[in-house]
């Protein structure tokens, strides 16, 4: 009859999702608008590569984002007014998706970061790029901005198998990002990391690693991205060669480890939140008050397969131990 005190976020969930962060940070919900800063990326000039990342949009994953042609200001602008002809908001975060949005002069970061900043109703800052395109400049540039209102960079790591990585044509190796990472948070930027998931040929140990070398690092979030193939991509052009293994949702269910869905219906017991839940649990127990005992015996017959006392003695027996 034990209290149960939830390690979970109020809203349920079994991690701290944005949607509950951005609400306590800035008191109320908050939504993104898509920017296009009209920039390119080393994978596609030639700097590093022609192609692109394998997996990469001829957009540069930024095919949602506003237009380019369009300032900085009229793009936010149309992106608010999208989003509010759908639900009443007040605040927004600027994100500049498309393409690697360090990899041009810091006079042009400058303008558009500044552009964008000075919305009124920006809360926020988020740039997504590359970690190999940050010099001094551009993090000088960016420290100066968070002092205005938070910077959040966001960093396509994706993994950090080295196989993995030349196979989508990342270019570049991971001490890169490690060291990013590092001279950012120096500055007291947010660091978001973009993960994917079921990346060809990963097994659920690589995808692991990664996960492991990112919980050794000082970052604030993680975006965990499953696996899709974009048609005109070059990954979709491997798939239709060797139709590498893509899991269904009934695998991705089952490989994404132990788990109960929801949690909830199988933590039989008040979910204490506060201290007036914790006062009424007392009470409740004094008068010998217990609501979940029938609740507990069907999460007991789900869960157990024998309940007679001998899964000791099974289990020596099973291990061959003489007595």
């Amino acid at each position: 009859m034990a209290p149960v005190f939830s390690q979970f976020q109020p809203d349920g969930e079994r991690y701290r999702s944005l949607n509950l962060y951005l609400k306590k940070l800035f008191g109320e919900k908050v939504y993104k608008v898509t920017l296009n800063g009209g920039m390119t990326c080393p994978n596609r000039d030639g700097h590093i590569g022609t192609g692109g990342c394998i997996f990469c949009s001829a957009m540069g994953s930024g095919d949602f984002a506003g237009n380019a042609s369009l300032s900085i200001t009229e793009q936010l602008r149309e992106g608010k007014d999208a989003i509010r002809k759908k639900r009443p908001v007040r605040k927004f975060i600027a994100y500049f998706q498309a393409f690697t949005n360090t990899y041009a002069p810091v006079d042009h970061l400058e303008k558009i970061f500044t552009e964008a900043i000075n919305d009124p109703d920006v809360c926020a800052l988020s740039i997504a790029t590359r970690p190999d395109c940050q010099p001094p400049a551009v993090l000088e540039l960016l420290g100066r901005l968070n002092r205005i209102k938070p910077v959040w960079v966001e960093l396509g790591l994706q993994t950090v198998n080295s196989e993995t990585a030349r196979f989508i044509r990342r270019g570049y190796p991971t001490d890169v990002f490690d060291h990013a990472v590092h001279r950012l948070r120096m500055l007291g930027i947010t660091v978001i990391v973009h993960v994917i998931l079921f990346l060809p040929y990963e097994t659920k140990e690589m995808m692991f690693h990664t996960i492991d070398h990112l919980n050794k690092l000082d970052i604030q979030g993680i975006k965990l991205q499953l696996l899709h193939i974009l048609k005109g991509t070059d990954l979709a052009a491997v798939y239709e060669k060797t139709h590498f293994h893509v899991p269904d949702m009934e695998e991705y269910s089952k490989r994404r480890g132990f788990a109960f869905d929801p949690p909830t219906d199988y933590m039989p017991g008040d979910l204490i939140k506060d201290k007036d839940q914790f006062y009424q649990w007392l009470d409740d127990f004094n008068k010998g008050i217990d609501k979940y005992e029938s609740i507990r015996n069907k999460v007991k017959n789900k869960v157990h397969l024998y309940s007679d006392g001998k899964s000791c003695e099974r289990l020596v027996e099973y291990c061959g131990i003489n007595k």
